[in-house]
């Protein structure tokens, strides 16, 4: 027997399952390895939508969370108009119809809009019905600018034809020039009462006037910029139960005192604001959160 190359022969079969065993061991490692590999690819390959987010935002806010405090979208803006055109009541009870002379604009000389009124007829907005119980205590505010220098004019009033209960804004009698507060006591000529301003009216510029009346002291105030102009004493106010008027007055059943200029943030309030209350309409936009209007209009 060749020894030699039995030797030799067992020495190549030994080699040959070496390299037999050391394939077996690559193939296992590549066999795992891209098991693995596999899953984390697929893994790492899914949409993001396979699970979604509880909570998902928009716009940086969480979606179905309440605005925070502070947010716009937590205090809407106000109302300006109906959906006819008609000014916006924020109570929605009193809607205010447009005449053909008049408009909504936003205003160039302080934020917010106003209604502008060309000084005649037609040139006003009115409601459907009283708004006051005027022999009541009541108050009635707005922020009006007059662009007209002589006459009287009339920022809001109500009654139409049978008389009129009461006149906030400018009186012009006999050459005055001064912001008033103007009731009516009875029927017929002679029955009025006013407060007026100590200053005269001024022109082009946004002023706030307020009237009050208190049933418990039969007094009318007016006051001017929050601060109290005047008072007067009275037996009485008139009630005249027919629509209010923003812009004018009614004088034996005809339309006069046309405002002239602009006017914005009307309210009125079925009870006597006190003093403190009245100064306070001068910041915060005119509004009371203790003491909501009654009925208010362009209160932007």
């Amino acid at each position: 027997m060749d020894w030699e190359a039995l030797a030799d022969q067992s020495e190549q079969i030994a080699k040959r399952k070496q390299r037999f065993r050391l394939m077996a061991i690559a193939l296992a490692v590549v066999l795992v390895g891209g098991g693995v590999g596999g899953y984390l690819a697929f893994a790492g390959g899914k949409k993001k939508d396979d699970h979604p987010v509880a909570n998902s935002t928009v716009s940086g806010k969480p979606s179905g969370s309440p605005a925070p405090s502070g947010d716009p979208a937590a205090t809407p803006a106000p109302v300006i108009t109906t959906a006819n055109g008609a000014l916006a009541d924020s109570g929605g009870a009193y809607p205010a119809t447009i005449g053909p002379h008049a408009y909504v604009s936003e205003e160039k000389d302080r934020s917010g809009h106003g209604l502008e009124l060309q000084g005649q007829d037609g040139s006003f907005a009115q409601t459907s019905g009283p708004v006051v119980d005027s022999s009541h205590s009541f108050t009635v505010s707005a922020l009006v600018r007059n662009d007209a220098p002589v006459g009287s004019r009339a920022a809001v009033s109500q009654g139409t034809s049978t008389g009129l209960s009461f006149e906030l804004g400018r009186e012009g009698y006999n050459n005055q020039n001064k912001w008033a507060f103007k009731v009516n006591t009875a029927p017929g000529d002679g029955m009025s009462q006013e407060a007026l301003s100590q200053q005269d009216a001024s022109t082009g510029r946004w002023t706030l006037l307020t009237g009050v009346y208190d049933d418990s002291t039969q007094k009318i105030s007016l006051y001017v910029d929050g601060v109290l102009a005047s008072s007067t004493p009275v037996t009485g106010v008139l009630n005249i139960a027919e629509p209010l008027s923003i812009g004018k007055a009614v004088y034996k059943g005809q339309p006069v005192d046309f405002w002239s200029g602009a006017i914005a943030r009307i309210q009125i309030w079925h009870q006597a604001l006190p003093a403190d209350k009245v100064s306070q309409l001068s910041s915060a936009k005119g509004t009371l959160s203790d003491s909501p209007a009654t009925a208010s209009w362009i209160m932007d």
